[in-house]
């Protein structure tokens, strides 16, 4: 049997009630939900410094690209990397471009060659996180300051556009609060070859 229930006006109105309240909720949510995207927005390029840890054996440098980046993902499939700025950007590395961690790359000297892992702590023990030099700077400026923290850097093979992409990394790092004591040995990950191990850090 069938319970018919009455619609008076008093029921009418109260269903219209919950409708509009029911609206309402529905409007917060949202101003809700955009007001936390906006936020989100704001500190998320402060929240990779404050509360993650970028390891130094993470950082690469991609040929032909300004700038790191951090390694998210290396297989046989694909290497994915999150670029070291303040509005960071994820990239799909494709099969022509070489990818070199730091610490593979290194120096050279005149006996052989030094990791850039020990470079850049020597840099830091001495400057801190404000360097005397710059990529203004002129070249018997740059060279002094890498005789500073390389003595015996082979003055054949290393030259000053070398010494300012050094300066550049550096102070993406200091920047971006990279540790630069997690250094490790290990292959570069690269889409086609690897970074020699006593390649210089180069103009790009």
């Amino acid at each position: 049997m069938a319970i018919l229930v009455p619609q008076g006006k008093n029921t009418i109105y109260s269903a219209h009630l919950s409708d509009i309240s029911l609206e309402i909720h529905i409007l917060v949510a949202k101003w809700q939900l955009v007001f936390l995207l906006f936020l989100s927005q704001i500190a998320g390029p402060r929240r990779r410094n404050e509360f993650m840890s970028v390891s130094i054996s993470d950082v690469v440098a991609i040929t032909g690209q300004p700038g790191l980046f951090r390694l998210l993902k290396s297989n046989d499939n694909a290497i994915i990397v999150e670029s070291l700025e303040s509005k960071p950007k994820r990239q799909l590395i494709k099969g022509n471009m070489m990818v070199s961690k730091l610490t593979d790359v290194s120096m050279y000297t005149e006996e052989d060659s030094e990791p850039l892992g020990t470079i850049l702590l020597e840099i830091h023990n001495q400057f801190g996180e404000v360097l005397p030099v710059s990529k203004k700077s002129s070249n018997e400026e740059l060279m002094q300051f890498l005789a500073k923290v390389l003595p015996g850097f082979d003055e054949d093979r290393v030259y000053p556009s070398n010494v300012k992409k050094l300066v550049s990394w550096y102070k993406i790092l200091m920047r971006e609060g990279v540790d630069l004591s997690s250094s490790e040995d290990g292959e570069s990950p690269t889409a086609t070859a690897s970074g020699s191990d006593t390649e210089s850090p180069s103009e790009e």
